[in-house]
């Protein structure tokens, strides 16, 4: 399941509120809406309708909580009403909840769910005391909880690193490491396609393969999921050590982190895509995979003696669209000095509201783009081997490279506040 659906994992009750209120009846109601949300999602590709639900939900969770006492609802609905109190925003009726399902002494494995939102909740204290008890005490049980666990990660570390030390927070991100257990493939791929049923009988949508077939997937699935926690837990060090302006000390755990690795690890490419984020200035420039263009380009190499800007943009970003006013000035103005510019995308199967588009269409479509937009100079069509080779990990992206081909200078997002210092250091280039 993509990330994303985990929005619809929250309880939405109905419109009734009071001590009588029957939190199945509202997780029943969750069900069927989660599962038209979801559904809707996979097709279309569209998550707004996903987040325009948030205030919705957060709006019917309130009513329904309203009148409802956590310290008096009844003990086999707890986590249930912990789940709709999630969904109103009330992280002290969920604590309060949470410590009273406790109480009742569940299972280690049935306890894990409540352990982790009392976890959540101390670490909005203010002292570490409490969260670092809670974290020392929870113990996954299986791979799932696991992977639930390091999720939780980077906002636990980012909370550490705040209150102590980048050092602490690389500690505790080790502590979380050593609780990750095994993950039983068959058994996450079979839970897998009982949620896909579910959802799809819950919208009374035939499903779209045979059982079998479908195993086959979500296997393959629940794998790569498992080898991400290492590469989520490796990209929160990297995070911090960042922050703290530790750069060689990050490429250097990226760097071992490649080398254990095997070469089909789910993590490779982001990894190596951030190691090379971290080394590639003062290297040469490596030569684009270039699969189409609008505009004339052949290679990098001949554009040796140039300042070259390679700009990495996508038609459905906002930061890169608003970026592209300055970007536009600037090449006008320094073009004649010898500054080229060359955008560099991706298909993406979609273009606005149109889906499911082959990448003819979607070239088509980016024509109308460019055009639209002014983009005047070359812009490159390629895979995502060009994005690993220049440490792209988020869009714009922007690779300067210097008249000898070297990487001069990478400057990742788009601000007005930032770009003018960002002109100036290309000015500077351009006049050596």
């Amino acid at each position: 399941m993509k990330p994303i659906l985990a929005i619809f994992a929250l309880a939405i009750p109905l419109l009734v509120s009071g001590q009588e209120t029957e939190p199945q009846h509202s997780l029943k109601e969750l069900k069927a809406l989660r599962a038209q949300a979801a559904i809707e999602i996979e097709k279309t590709g569209d998550f707004g309708p996903a987040f325009a639900l948030l205030p919705k939900i957060m709006e019917i969770a309130k009513k329904a909580v309203a009148n409802v006492d956590p310290a008096k609802v009844d003990s086999k609905d707890l986590m249930a009403w912990a789940d709709l109190f999630s969904s109103a925003g009330n992280v002290e009726a969920q604590r309060v909840l949470a410590q009273r399902y406790l109480d009742t002494k569940p299972s280690a494995v049935d306890r894990f769910g409540a352990d982790m939102i009392l976890l959540k909740a101390s670490a909005y204290e203010s002292s570490l005391d409490n969260f670092r008890t809670r974290l020392a005490a929870i113990k996954p049980q299986n791979g799932a909880q696991s992977s639930t666990l390091v999720g939780s990660a980077v906002s636990f570390s980012l909370k550490v690193e705040k209150a102590e030390s980048p050092d602490a927070a690389i500690a505790l991100i080790d502590e979380l490491e050593a609780k990750i257990l095994p993950l039983n493939i068959k058994e996450a791929a079979q839970a897998m396609l009982d949620e896909k049923k579910e959802l799809h009988a819950s919208a009374k949508i035939p499903l779209p393969g045979d059982d079998a077939t479908m195993l086959v997937g979500y296997e393959k699935e629940a794998a790569k999921n498992y080898q991400m926690q290492a590469f989520r837990l490796m990209q929160a060090r990297s995070g911090v050590l960042e922050r703290a302006n530790r750069k060689p000390e990050a490429a250097l755990l990226w760097q071992k982190f490649l080398a254990r690795i095997p070469a089909d690890h789910a993590g490779r490419g982001p990894a190596q895509a951030l190691y090379n984020q971290y080394t590639i200035v003062q290297k040469p420039a490596t030569e684009l995979n270039v699969q189409n263009t609008i505009g004339r380009f052949s290679d990098l190499a001949s554009l040796k003696g140039k300042v070259v800007i390679l700009d990495f943009f996508a038609h459905w970003c906002g930061p890169c669209k608003a970026s592209l006013p300055a970007m536009r000035k600037m090449y006008d103005e320094l073009h004649s000095q010898g500054l080229e510019m060359v955008g560099v995308t991706g298909y993406y199967g979609y273009y606005d509201a149109e889906k499911n588009l082959d990448r003819n269409q979607e070239f088509d479509r980016m024509k109308t783009f460019v055009k639209e937009q002014g983009i005047t100079w070359p812009v490159v069509f390629g895979d995502k081997t060009n994005n690993i080779s220049y440490g792209v990990t988020g869009i714009p992206h922007v690779v300067v490279i210097d008249r000898q081909g070297v990487v001069h200078e990478l400057k990742i997002g788009y601000t007005e506040q930032t770009f003018g210092e960002f002109r100036k250091h290309v000015e500077d280039l351009v006049k050596k």
